[in-house]
């Protein structure tokens, strides 16, 4: 018994056969982008964490170069900004 064509004169199931590439291919761009989106999110924390360890780091040297002035100059320089 010959298998039904499609309206396109190819074979229903070289239609399914197409059709379950296609899926492949959408979950496969899924998961690529899923997998991106994870990465780029952890780039961007490393990021933010660098950036506040480095802000913290310079406040705290701030803080030390203030009371060097305070207590090495006997108050006779103002370095406030």
């Amino acid at each position: 018994m010959a298998e039904i064509e499609s309206y396109r004169g190819v074979p229903a199931s070289a239609l399914r056969e197409e059709q379950n590439l296609s899926e492949r291919r959408t979950e496969r761009f899924e998961e690529f982008n899923a997998r991106r989106s994870a990465m780029l999110a952890e780039a961007v924390n490393r990021e933010a964490n660098s950036k506040a360890n480095r802000a913290e780091q310079l406040s705290e040297d701030a803080d030390r170069i203030a009371r060097r002035a305070v207590t090495g100059m006997g108050k006779r320089i103002d370095v406030t900004v």
